[in-house]
């Protein structure tokens, strides 16, 4: 437990800087290459002290064309409602309950 902590939030060399738009273009190129399913080989070969988690958030949240183009369901508008009004204007809460989509796009919707 206290290892994850660590490499997660403790460690004093993570990157936590805002994101520049060379490492979200090299972030890009490297999830095309290697998949999305090995997020500490892509923190290291990004090679800019970023954690696993902090490019998976970066790409799911930001990048994902998959995400980020997506068409809005009728369903998922019910399901966007229904989150307002148990949440309010909390848009990551929001987001949270709905499957790939972010606080942004909720917000905007």
């Amino acid at each position: 437990m206290h290892l994850i902590r660590w490499l997660n939030c403790d460690d004093p060399l993570i990157n936590r800087e805002a994101w520049t738009a060379q490492e979200e273009t090299k972030l890009l190129l490297i999830v095309q290459e290697k998949g999305m399913y090995n997020w500490i080989n892509i923190a290291v070969t990004l090679g800019t002290h970023r954690t696993p988690f902090q490019c998976l958030v970066r790409y799911q949240r930001s990048l994902n064309p998959h995400i980020m183009n997506k068409a809005w369901t009728k369903e998922e508008d019910l399901q966007l409602q229904a989150a307002v009004e148990t949440f309010g204007e909390k848009w990551q809460l929001v987001s949270a309950s709905l499957d790939g989509r972010t606080g942004n796009q909720c917000s905007n919707r």
